[in-house]
């Protein structure tokens, strides 16, 4: 099976939440908590994520193209102090596959994505007001979402009422 398959509607139903969130630290600490999140509830997938890392882009080439993107953002946007994009990048995926493997390996707490994402961010100067912003709001499962909004994967999920009041994208 294939890193596209192996995450591509996972990846796509947290899409559909994420792009009702603003862009940038919340966004990608939304997708990060998911990530960890589905690790601890299916394993399975968990390792295969791991594994599929192991021989080229962290998390495969689209969730990799979307979290540099996250990090692009993030800088942009003032929200990651970072030398370059790649830095954070390594910093944010390194650390998430990392506690993929922590939490494959061993029973943490619940909140343990939410802590992971809290160290990430401080690592990228996040301010403490704005960790808090990413780490708190509880994460709506994302194909309950999809069926709750009558979305369906494969569709474009862009032209959707936004899900979650935020102020507007910078």
């Amino acid at each position: 099976m294939t890193a596209f398959a192996i995450s591509h509607d996972f990846n796509d139903a947290v899409r559909a939440v994420l792009i009702r969130l603003p862009s940038g630290a919340i966004g990608l600490a939304f997708a990060l908590r998911y990530y960890l999140h589905r690790t601890r509830e299916d394993p399975a997938w968990g390792w295969a994520m791991v594994n599929l890392s192991a021989g080229g882009p962290i998390f495969g080439e689209e969730t990799a193209r979307y979290a540099m993107s996250g990090v692009e953002v993030g800088i942009i946007n003032e929200h990651f102090s970072a030398p370059n994009a790649s830095v954070g990048f390594d910093l944010v995926m390194g650390t998430s596959l990392a506690a993929m493997i922590t939490l494959l390996n061993s029973e943490r707490q619940s909140d343990y994505p939410e802590q992971i994402v809290a160290q990430i961010y401080r690592g990228l100067r996040v301010s403490d007001t704005l960790i808090e912003k990413c780490i708190r709001p509880s994460l709506p499962d994302p194909f309950v979402f999809l069926k709750e909004h009558g979305l369906e994967l494969g569709h474009d999920l862009t032209e959707t009422e936004p899900f979650i009041a935020y102020p507007h994208r910078k």
